[in-house]
């Protein structure tokens, strides 16, 4: 349980008092009003309810139509009241509108019942039933876009053996605290988990990654690793701390060949939160319906909440207490790589990890002033000051050999500018483009 220190990023105190506040607390619960589900792979799954239905907790609304594809399901039961296009963190989806009946009846043929032989999950499941879980229950990477689990865990995807698995667990945007929230009200369900997963990898060894700045989680986990054979990575603080390319270089001292994957130098990163939904999922014989979130910022009543996946987050909000300032805005995600979310209808999905009340930007762009702060913050030594002005002069050549389409996306890039230059958005357009 070395420190590790990464050479690069910015340190970021935004949020640190209200996020301190937040983990003082346990998770609440809120049972929503409505729920706008939405269907994050359509291109993949085909829906098989309408307007009128009426559906039970868990009920399939939308099937799956490719082997690496996952089915959707009902959050809350009730009547479906609408199908269409919505606006959500992950931009325009078809959801499905639930008017929540408050009656929680499973569907029927739910709960599963796993072969789970006592409270060890990961040593009751071979590989092959912990993907078929995986694929049975929904189950969706919870950071970044929300899309299938269990393809990632087939070894014929992999150019070698899987012999790591990286949960995590470190949380670097401000205000955001609902992994450490659960990490610390359960944190032997944390070590389960992180073997369920690297059981699914076949014989990897599964390695918790966080922050050196969650003392309480670090200490619950501690104690919940004792006999086990999951390690713990304590990394120095600073942001961007997470995704494939930071943990595997800062866990494991390696580099992933530039447009290759974690899967490709023997090790696979999976969220904290995808590892406690799956185990959720196992445990409860049910699918992906729910998540915590963060509910932050300028907030009343600021708190951890469990929500159905399709909560709008306008009535998440006032659970909460409701804005201080009317004239924010509300994000949903982090501060720094969230969605702004426009109207309070923006649903939950899988990969909100918190709603967050923020002041209104004020300031404009300006001139770039060549001072390389978005050079020291790059977790990719990215040069992004070039990339954008390269950008703008529409300069192909000179863009593509400066390789956007490594970004991550972090956004550390915009946060450091001192000319309020929108650097990281750019960057992801010049991306798209070249891949």
């Amino acid at each position: 349980m070395t420190l590790k220190i990464l050479p690069y990023g910015i340190r970021l105190t935004e949020g640190r008092n209200s996020r301190a506040a937040v983990d003082m607390r346990g998770i609440a619960t809120y049972v929503p009003r409505v729920v706008h589900v939405p269907l994050s792979d359509p291109e993949r799954t085909r829906l098989v309810v309408s307007e009128g239905d009426e559906v039970y907790l868990g009920s399939l609304l939308a099937e799956p139509l490719h082997p690496h594809a996952v089915g959707v399901y009902a959050s809350v039961s009730g009547r479906i009241t609408a199908i269409g296009p919505q606006e959500t963190p992950e931009g325009e989806l078809t959801c499905v509108t639930v008017e929540n009946n408050r009656r929680s009846r499973p569907a029927p043929g739910l709960p599963r019942r796993f072969r789970l032989g006592g409270a060890d999950i990961a040593q009751s499941m071979d590989s092959s039933e912990i993907r078929t879980l995986m694929r049975d229950c929904g189950a969706v990477r919870m950071d970044g876009y929300p899309r299938p689990l269990h393809p990632d865990f087939d070894p014929a995807t992999h150019k070698r053996p899987i012999e790591y698995v990286l949960i995590d667990a470190c949380e670097s945007e401000p205000y955001v605290s609902c992994v450490h929230a659960q990490l610390r009200e359960n944190a032997i369900q944390a070590v389960s988990a992180a073997r369920l997963l690297a059981r699914a990898a076949g014989r990897a060894i599964p390695v918790l990654c966080l922050p050196d700045d969650r003392p309480a989680s670090i200490q619950a986990l501690r104690i919940a690793v004792e006999g086990t054979d999951v390690r713990i990575s304590i990394l120095k603080s600073i942001y961007p701390l997470g995704g494939e390319q930071t943990l595997v270089r800062a866990a494991l001292g390696t580099e992933i060949p530039a447009g290759g994957t974690a899967g490709d130098v023997g090790a696979l990163v999976v969220a904290a939160s995808t590892a406690f939904a799956l185990h959720d999922a196992a445990k409860a014989g049910m699918p992906f319906l729910r998540r915590v979130v963060t509910v932050g910022g300028r907030i009343a009543d600021p708190a951890n909440v469990w929500v159905p996946i399709g909560t709008p987050v306008g009535e998440l909000v006032a659970f909460c207490g409701g804005m201080l300032d009317l004239s924010d805005r509300l994000v949903a995600g982090g501060p720094i790589t969230g969605r702004e979310a426009g109207t309070g209808e923006m649903p939950v999905t899988a990969s909100t990890s918190a709603v967050l009340a923020l002041p209104s930007p004020v300031e404009p762009e300006t001139p770039c002033i060549r001072c390389g702060a978005c050079v020291r913050a790059c977790p990719e030594r990215l040069l992004p000051y070039q990339i954008d002005d390269a950008l703008l002069h529409d300069q192909a050549e000179r863009l593509r050999s400066l390789h956007p389409e490594i970004c991550t996306g972090c956004g550390a890039c915009s946060y450091v500018c001192p000319a309020k230059r929108r650097l990281a958005p750019r960057i992801h357009d010049a991306a798209g483009g070249i891949r």
